[in-house]
């Protein structure tokens, strides 16, 4: 959100940002309002509409400002590119990258992982990773945080997408890692 406080300057209003779930009252994140340099990121945890509420500093501030909303779709994993190292990063803080592969029922897949804290060395970001059925609710493995060494076993109980969403260890973590994927 740009606005006169945080931004490019050229909007007039002092504003505060919060994003609600369909019932308009769960937040997905509270009131915030240096959303400019350091955007918010929202994972829906339902369907439905995700609401916005721009609200103004205080009730004599008025003015423009200006909203941008991105959608963020997870990057298929084509098998061509499996046995290959995927480099990637999260510039934003609480950002997360998602990808997906296409399996069937009883595939065997190892996953790996190469981050700051267990890696190659070269890698800026502390990572975790979670790897979900079709669903994105239901885990093959939640929020680890290392995978170099001794890779993430998955075993598909279904002929369906497998999910995979890397984001940073704590949410301040940002930089670059890098993911592979092995079908057996």
């Amino acid at each position: 959100m740009d606005n006169s406080s945080y931004g490019s300057g050229t909007t007039t209003a002092n504003t505060y940002l919060t994003g609600c779930k369909s019932d308009k009252t769960t937040e997905y994140f509270g009131i915030a309002n240096n959303c400019y340099s350091t955007p918010k990121a929202i994972t829906a945890t339902e369907t439905g509409k995700i609401y916005f509420k721009i609200i103004p500093y205080s009730s004599i501030n008025n003015g423009t400002f200006k909203l941008k909303i991105t959608q963020i779709l997870p990057t298929l994993i084509p098998s061509s590119s499996y046995n290959t190292w995927i480099n990637d990063s999260i510039t934003i803080t609480g950002d997360e990258k998602w990808y997906f592969i296409n399996a069937t029922e009883g595939d065997v897949f190892k996953f790996y992982l190469d981050d700051s804290y267990e890696g190659s060395g070269s890698k800026t970001m502390d990572c975790k990773v979670s790897i979900y059925r079709q669903d994105k609710t239901t885990t093959y493995h939640s929020n680890v945080d290392s995978a170099y060494s001794i890779p993430l076993s998955i075993t598909s109980v279904a002929t369906e997408n497998i999910y995979i969403k890397i984001q940073g260890f704590n949410s301040y973590h940002t930089g670059t890692y890098a993911i592979k994927m092995i079908k057996q």
